[in-house]
């Protein structure tokens, strides 16, 4: 027979498991340039968007990978000013605002299989989907005219977000990977104030009084949507904060300081980077706020500034800094692994017949799972059965006459960690003997 489900208590405790050192990388700059600034990431932290300055002062969107190095976006092309500020998570799309020539700025998305695509005058594409298939940012439409938040859709179509007539000035400012839903300032009863909008609900002032303002902006969100960044309280005191369904948090600002931004957001919510009183932070669940400077511990001589963007997994943020003698440089820190991987909660079932599906509520992936079959007297026989998944899995397997079986489910890291698969009634570790690859 088949259990209808199967019991694991969780209770947030982790294996030991080897500290990985951090790391920290100066991201080099243009030839004969003058140093620059990293605004993004893709979510494996393979490619970094940003801007460059050339001998004359006048700044450069660059596009870095390790493989190549710092590289122009427009490299051989018109290119009188530019900068790259978003970056689709696969990283093939990049979004900013460029001047060919002295003329005129415009919005521009840029990928290496369609080339560039400039948009509207006046504007800017400070965010993408995952795949970058949607843009999200401002325009202007005349000289001296109030930004208002826009989208360019798959085609390219300009599509405004704002309500004219009642909400003046906005500026959207990130947008979650399936191009659903935005984020940004805009104009609220005379105060600027943090939106978040989808097509169903309109701009939505999440930044009111009771939710931290008077005064709030939003700057980048989650990839499903679930969570936003940005900063709130009263004017010349804004603090970063993060919004979720269960409403507003204030994250502080670093000791003596007075004010802060979040600028970014891992897929999970869990870690924020930012920048406070000219020194670069970061905010992790259950720890708080930090300078990133004490986490990664940089090359003596380096100073940095502020955290703009962070991989999925929160653990590779890149940034713009100072070093002693050189100047502004883009860099790109990796924060040391977790001593620790968090069990997976109790929400663990196992629900159907004959195609059971093993399913759990605790978010933070991914995870293993294991099954294994008991026919007599207990005892732990798991082996693999799905690893490295974000779940809920399915087992279309009926097992043996007279037999049953039972399923356990652990958390893995980026690091190669894993977790304990669950705790026996006396509470010890369940031994695990066939890990999943």
């Amino acid at each position: 027979m088949k259990l209808p489900a199967a019991a694991l208590i969780a209770f947030l405790a982790g294996v030991p498991a080897a500290l990985a050192q951090s790391s920290f990388q100066d991201l080099g700059d243009l030839p004969g340039g003058r140093g620059g600034h990293a605004n993004a990431v893709s979510a494996d932290g393979s490619v970094v968007v940003g801007f460059s300055y050339d001998s004359g002062g006048g700044s450069h969107a660059v596009r870095w990978t390790a493989a190549s190095g710092m590289h122009a976006v427009f490299e051989g092309g018109l290119d009188f000013t530019s900068s790259a500020l978003g970056l689709s998570a696969d990283g093939l799309t990049i979004g900013g605002s460029h001047a060919p020539t002295i003329i005129e700025i415009k919005a521009f998305i840029w990928s290496a299989a369609a080339g560039e695509q400039l948009l509207a005058t006046r504007s800017g594409v400070n965010a993408l989907s995952g795949t970058g298939a949607v843009g999200a940012g401002y325009v202007v439409h005349g000289r001296g005219e109030a930004p208002r938040a826009a989208i360019w859709d798959s085609n390219r179509s300009e599509i405004f977000i704002d309500s004219p007539g009642v909400i003046p000035n906005s500026d959207s400012r990130g947008i979650s990977a399936d191009g659903t839903v935005v984020v940004g300032q805009a104009v609220f009863s005379d105060m600027i104030r943090a939106f978040r909008w989808t097509a169903a609900t309109g701009m939505q002032n999440i930044g009111s009084p009771d939710f931290g303002g008077p005064l709030s902006h939003a700057d980048a969100i989650t990839s499903d949507g679930s969570v936003i960044v940005g900063a709130a309280g009263a004017s010349g005191q804004l603090e970063a904060a993060r919004w979720t369904a269960a409403g507003y948090q204030n994250l502080g600002s670093l000791p003596g300081a007075v004010g802060s931004t979040a600028y970014a957001v891992s897929a999970d919510g869990d870690t924020v980077v930012g920048a406070s009183n000219g020194h670069a932070f970061i905010w992790r669940q259950g720890i708080g706020i930090e300078d990133l400077r004490t986490v990664i511990a940089p090359p003596a001589g380096w100073t940095l500034t502020e955290a703009r963007g962070i991989t999925a997994d929160g653990r590779t943020i890149v940034g713009t800094g100072s070093f002693v003698g050189v100047g502004t440089r883009a860099w790109m820190a990796t924060l040391p692994c977790s001593t620790t991987v968090p069990e997976v909660d109790g929400s663990l079932v196992v629900t159907g017949a004959p195609t059971s599906t093993i399913s759990w509520s605790d978010p933070h992936g991914p995870f293993n799972v294991y099954r294994g079959s008991v026919s007599g007297a207990w005892w732990y026989s798991q082996t693999c059965f799905d690893p490295n998944t974000a779940g809920p899995s399915t087992d279309p397997t009926v097992p043996a006459a007279d037999s049953f079986y039972f399923y356990l489910v652990s958390r893995r890291d980026t690091c190669g960690h894993e977790s304990v698969v669950g705790r026996d009634s006396a509470g010890l570790p369940i031994p695990n003997t066939a890990s999943c690859p």
